[in-house]
């Protein structure tokens, strides 16, 4: 799904050139079970469906023992999860973001996440 787009235009220059590394990992990957489940339903009922926190903390935690060993303590990293009732992601974001050395972002694809 992202590939593509990461691959081509600037962003793929940039990974060409060594100015940005991108790692794409699927919280699927870090799920058990025979069908990989990542999601479940809300506890006490509701409508939907919520992600299991234990895939995506082994996921979260597999980027961050990858890292550099000086970048795993570094206060200039940051983990960002992506949702529609989160904080639009504006140029002027994008600009803070750019000054991490480096970012995690989850990519949920669910409402609530």
């Amino acid at each position: 799904m992202f590939r593509g787009f990461l691959d081509g235009s600037l962003l793929g220059a940039a990974q060409k050139s060594g100015l940005l590394d991108i790692r794409l990992k699927n919280i699927r990957d870090f799920a058990t079970g025979t069908h990989r489940q990542v999601d479940d339903r809300p506890y006490g009922g509701g409508p939907g469906m919520l992600l299991m926190p234990g895939p995506v903390v082994d996921c979260v935690e597999s980027l961050c023992t990858e890292s550099d060993p000086a970048e795993t303590n570094d206060l200039s990293s940051s983990i960002a999860m992506l949702t529609p009732s989160g904080r639009p992601l504006t140029q002027q974001v994008v600009e803070e973001l750019a000054e991490r050395r480096r970012l995690i972002l989850l990519c949920g694809r669910y409402e609530g996440f």
